[in-house]
């Protein structure tokens, strides 16, 4: 025979799994609708990294006026913030121009007259900081010609 105390236990309990299978019901369809939008963003993420990585056949032509004290150009933090899969530089003079990749301890001479050529087709690392620099009480003007 159930009384009216057992039937009352009974009630609360049922209640308590009736707001529980609920609470996990929500909580497993946000699960679901975080996974089905993260996959829905995954293709288009995927292809603009893919797409700023490609060779856009386009360039960006700078000239820079260099003197004995260290310069920064820099292609990612200027329009078209691309990094450049290849650069061209051409030393207008007067003097020689020392000149880096990405590290500024790694430098190489560019004398007046003379053009130089950097590639980074098929690398993992493209050009993000191109170091100018010339001797002390000198310059130079150096036409570059950047590839994104």
């Amino acid at each position: 025979m159930t009384t009216g105390a057992n039937l009352s236990v009974q009630s609360t309990t049922d209640a308590t799994l009736t707001s529980l299978v609920k609470f996990f019901g929500i909580v497993l369809m946000a699960v679901i609708m975080v996974d089905v939008i993260s996959k829905a963003l995954t293709p288009s993420l995927s292809s603009q990294y893919i797409q700023s990585r490609m060779y856009q056949g386009r360039t960006d032509p700078r000239v820079v006026d260099v003197t004995d004290e260290l310069q920064i150009l820099s292609p990612i933090t200027n329009p078209h913030y691309t990094a450049w899969v290849s650069a061209e530089f051409i030393n207008d003079g007067p003097d020689p121009v020392y000149i880096a990749i990405n590290y500024a301890d790694e430098t190489f001479e560019v004398k007046r007259g003379e053009t130089a050529a950097i590639s980074r087709i098929g690398a993992l690392e493209r050009i993000s900081n191109i170091y100018f620099i010339c001797d002390t009480g000198k310059t130079a003007s150096v036409r570059v010609i950047g590839e994104f």
